[in-house]
């Protein structure tokens, strides 16, 4: 049975992903964990003096409660666990996510002007995470999964990974598309070495997945995988999340950190 660790603090785009959750818990015959995460520096002098029991058990009741109407509804196991610490909500969720198949969180994308820059806590846990992320934009209501936009860049000359997307693509019965996001004008000899990569991606995976392949022209990265996702209608975006060095991280646009603060869709990212 796979297992979803759905973070949760109870805001509007929480409490959606946890109904998108539940729901995709029933397609994929899973069992899902909602966690919430609570900071010592957040607690009051009378909290801190009462102990920390009442308010881990106030809030694991509120907790519970959720989790015995997703169950009732929707007829999947669900468990709460409440976490009272000193760390960082990242390396909680971080450590709480082994043994997981996949973190589930919602988002409101970039909230204030710091965010701006250091990218939201969904993207931090994205960053840090060694467990697949399926972010859910609160707007963004659950539907099935037919059609997942798989962003890559062929032309690195990469072993790019491929295989828990398609893995995660036979679970969901998807057709995946590997769409490619050449920066720079048209080239003949750039276009020919990308068929000769999508062939050989078509010999070793196109008998496991429907695998088809298109290509857009751009130097903007995001803005364009975003309007590709608009205007096609497609029901997924993955991407693979490239750990980067200090120096390399202070000029690296992350492609990664600007979707998942415009994303209205899906968005599936493992290392």
């Amino acid at each position: 049975m796979l297992r979803i660790l759905c973070p949760t603090d109870f805001s509007q785009s929480a409490i959606n992903a946890m109904s998108y959750a539940a729901k995709f818990a029933q397609t994929t015959n899973a069992e899902i964990i909602l966690l919430n995460v609570q900071s010592i520096f957040t607690l009051t002098p009378n909290e801190l003096v009462r102990g920390k029991e009442l308010t881990i058990a106030a809030i694991n009741e509120q907790l519970e409660s959720q989790c015995k109407e997703i169950s009732r509804n929707f007829k999947i196991s669900c468990y709460a666990e409440v976490e009272l610490s000193g760390r960082s909500l990242t390396s909680v969720i971080d450590e709480k996510s082994i043994g997981f198949d996949l973190i589930l969180m919602g988002t409101n994308g970039v909230s204030d002007y710091i965010e701006f820059f250091t990218g939201s806590d969904t993207y931090k846990v994205i960053k840090r995470a060694s467990t697949p992320v399926l972010l859910i934009p609160t707007e963004c209501d659950y539907s099935p999964i037919s059609s997942i936009v798989y962003s890559v860049d062929l032309q690195k000359g990469e072993n790019f990974p491929l295989r828990e997307l398609i893995n995660w693509a036979k679970l969901l019965k998807n057709n995946v598309c590997v769409l490619q996001v050449v920066q720079g004008h048209y080239s003949h000899e750039i276009e020919a070495e990308l068929k000769r990569s999508q062939t050989e991606i078509k010999d070793f995976y196109g008998d496991e997945v429907p695998l088809q392949f298109d290509t857009i022209w751009s130097n903007e990265v995001a803005s364009s995988i975003h309007s590709y996702m608009l205007r096609t209608e497609s029901d997924a975006l993955a991407l693979c999340s490239r750990h980067h060095g200090f120096i390399e991280g202070l000029f690296h646009k992350s492609v990664t950190k600007v979707l998942s603060s415009i994303a209205r869709y899906p968005v599936f990212v493992f290392h």
